[in-house]
């Protein structure tokens, strides 16, 4: 019996290094920036299978956050939802971000020309959320915006860009000025089923019925935890049939995934990934 139990410990110890040393290795691989992710095609990604981000940065922004659901379609094509905005008092001088493959976080520095910004974001599993923290310095005072998306399918997106002959630098970025100005402006965009608002326990939420009688719900909440660390934490939920879709069902998720904080929750996401 004691031997039995001793190679089941030595193997246990030999697996535990395998970890380490893969975790080490990985590291070798990990993408690596030294200026902000520009197009959709630079960015970091995250995802869970089901819900995802990518963190680049449009025209005139200093980094943001996007929003995705594998399951939010219409047709054919996916719906795009939106993005979380990040805005800094400071005018942005440099920027460094690694993708860490061992554990499927991103972590990055924004410096501006009032402090720094770190952060750190995941996409969990278990609970099914997004977070992003960051860590503030100097005279720096950042902000989150949401920008929202039309429920329109990717594909009469794209079309209505192509029609208009618009030269972009990133062609996939809806919420250029000139693209979202004409996307807002067209007949069947303006027939679509009107959007539900609203904010409950600090939690705002939208509520987005589609043409075809499927509908997503976002919840999301920003707020300060620590004297200059804020965490966003957000998360989509979907129903072919929007009647039975609560407006608010993400609400609670994201309520938990503040009381928990991103440490703990990046430790259980550790050990899941």
């Amino acid at each position: 019996m004691g031997k039995r139990i001793f190679f089941a410990g030595a193997a246990l110890l030999h697996g535990v290094a395998a970890l380490a040393v893969d975790a080490a290795y990985l590291a070798n691989f990990d993408l690596l920036w030294d200026r902000v992710p520009k197009a959709y095609a630079e960015s970091a990604f995250l995802g869970n299978g089901v819900q995802g981000t990518c963190i680049w940065a449009a025209r005139g922004e200093a980094l943001h956050f996007d929003i995705g659901d594998t399951r939010v379609y219409s047709g054919k094509s996916r719906v795009p939802i939106g993005k979380f905005v990040l805005s800094t008092a400071g005018k942005p001088t440099g920027f460094s971000m690694r993708l860490k493959l061992a554990n499927a976080q991103a972590v990055g520095e924004l410096e501006t020309s009032r402090g720094t910004v770190r952060f750190r974001s995941l996409v969990s599993a278990a609970p099914d959320v997004a977070l992003a923290e960051f860590s503030v310095s100097g005279n720096e005072k950042i902000g989150i915006g949401h920008f929202a998306l039309p429920a329109g399918a990717s594909d009469k997106l794209f079309a209505i860009r192509k029609k208009k002959g618009y030269k972009l630098g990133n062609p996939g970025d809806f919420s250029d000025p000139q693209v979202y100005a004409a996307l807002m402006d067209l007949d069947w965009v303006k027939r679509l089923p009107k959007e539900v608002r609203g904010k409950q326990a600090g939690v705002d939420w939208r509520f987005v019925p589609m043409a075809g009688g499927q509908g997503y719900a976002l919840a999301w909440k920003f707020a300060r935890v620590a004297s200059n660390r804020y965490l966003l934490a957000w998360t989509t939920d979907y129903a072919l049939d929007a009647a039975k879709l609560s407006k608010t069902a993400g609400v609670v998720r994201v309520e938990k995934a503040f009381d928990r904080g991103y440490d703990a929750l990046a430790k259980a996401h550790d050990a899941r990934w």
